[in-house]
């Protein structure tokens, strides 16, 4: 399975062997990340107390929660993180880019997870859409990862990164940490042309060390003078943004997905087959393999192809598909979008194969609320019980996963 790539091919190589040194080559187990570039976020509403006069404690003891006056104001919760705060309106420009680091499951990594902002000048961002309308004609992933990897994501300018890393893979004095932190990223091709500035220690807590690096602006003055202009407001959002950016305690990689001992769900009035889709479906198979994908992300293409591929080995060991489409949500349906989504089933050869549903508001704020990256999968039996959760997985391990699930369930009986 290709855990998006979460090491999502794109994302992945987004990723860099950071600040510790640590190689992200393991896919993870779980949710959490973002699909190449996307800013995307999820907050819970706080619940209000049922005792008349009795103050919520959850709004006080877990900072986790937004409350319905930071929804409004719209704060940002980015759960595996362990991070909150108000993204001034400047950083939502599309020269700057966020990158998201999946949680990782293996715990010889120093790095646990990360997200830093980035910005990236016109002609980079001009050539990051050809490249991409170019895949787009000829699906050709491997050329669109490597012309990404070495024409645009170098020239990425790094603003602040905050990363959260295991304290028991750490020197114990800060002084060591500091002098580890400067020799690895002095290594690491994406600060080659940008020093860090200051390393400040936001948080340590249960293990994790939370760090945020923030970088020097680029010493040779940006060629265009927009890019110039526009890097110093961005600048200016980041300084905003970091004033009031709250701390609390990042997500494990078991917390990642929520707890969800029987999946149920009722279906849409539209889903790509024109019928409605309930949790009955999954008694249709042993198993369901769940794709949360959305049609411009081309890692879930990736995906998708590689399941259209896969469909005798579905077929014999009693394995069925089941899609939900991200970017067409079922209050309101955007009728070029879903015509998009039949587009890219058809063409994997998934529409016979793969049952699709729509993305609805109690699905994002429930069963996808950390999800930050895309595609996001998960196995699921026929009662409705979650036994893998991936981001951006890895195709190459997919069959060996399904087939480990399979063995847990038969062990289980």
């Amino acid at each position: 399975m290709k855990k998006i790539s979460l090491k999502s091919a794109f994302c992945l190589i987004l990723s860099f062997v950071l600040s510790c040194g640590l190689l992200l080559g393991t896919k993870t187990l779980v949710v959490s990340a973002e699909a190449s570039e996307s800013q995307s976020t999820e907050a819970a509403e706080t619940s209000s107390s049922e005792k008349e006069g009795e103050k919520d404690v959850s709004e006080k003891t877990d900072p986790r929660t937004l409350s319905a006056e930071e929804r409004e104001k719209g704060v940002l919760c980015v759960w595996p993180l362990g991070l909150k705060y108000e993204l001034p309106e400047i950083l939502n420009d599309e020269h700057v880019k966020v990158r998201t680091d999946g949680i990782h499951a293996d715990e010889e990594d120093r790095l646990y997870t990360s997200r830093g902002f980035y910005f990236r000048p016109q002609a980079r961002l001009d050539l990051a859409k050809d490249i991409r309308f170019e895949y787009d004609a000829t699906e050709n992933r491997e050329n669109y990862k490597k012309r990404m990897d070495e024409e645009v994501l170098p020239f990425d300018l790094p603003l602040f990164k905050v990363v959260n890393l295991r304290s028991d893979k750490l020197p114990e004095s800060e002084e060591e940490r500091e002098k580890l932190f400067r020799e690895e990223l002095e290594k690491a091709s994406d600060f080659a042309k940008t020093p860090v500035k200051e390393i400040k220690k936001l948080l340590e807590e249960d293990g994790l060390s939370q760090y945020l690096l923030i970088f020097e602006d680029p010493e040779t003055p940006l060629a265009a003078a927009e890019d110039a202009e526009l890097f110093k407001k961005v600048r200016e959002g980041c300084e905003e943004l970091l004033k009031n950016m709250q701390s609390f305690r990042a997500e494990k990689s078991e917390e990642s997905f929520p707890k969800v001992e029987k999946w149920t769900f009722e279906g849409t009035d539209y889903n790509l087959s024109d019928e409605p889709i309930t949790d009955a479906i999954l008694k249709n198979a042993k198993l369901t393999y769940v794709v949360y994908w959305t049609t411009w992300c081309p890692d879930c293409h990736n995906e998708l192809k590689f399941l259209g591929e896969q469909l005798d080995f579905l077929k014999e060991h009693d394995i069925q598909l089941l899609g939900i489409v991200k970017d067409v949500k079922a209050e309101e349906i955007d009728e070029d979008v879903l015509a998009e989504a039949h587009k890219v089933i058809d063409e994997r050869g998934l529409t016979d194969a793969m049952p699709v549903m729509l993305d609805s508001d109690e699905l994002e704020d429930g069963l996808f609320i950390r999800a930050l990256n895309i595609p996001t999968t998960f196995f699921v039996d026929g009662e409705g019980k979650i036994y893998r959760a991936y981001v951006e997985p890895d195709t190459s391990k997919w069959q060996d996963e399904a087939l480990a699930v399979l063995a847990e369930m038969d062990e289980k009986k």
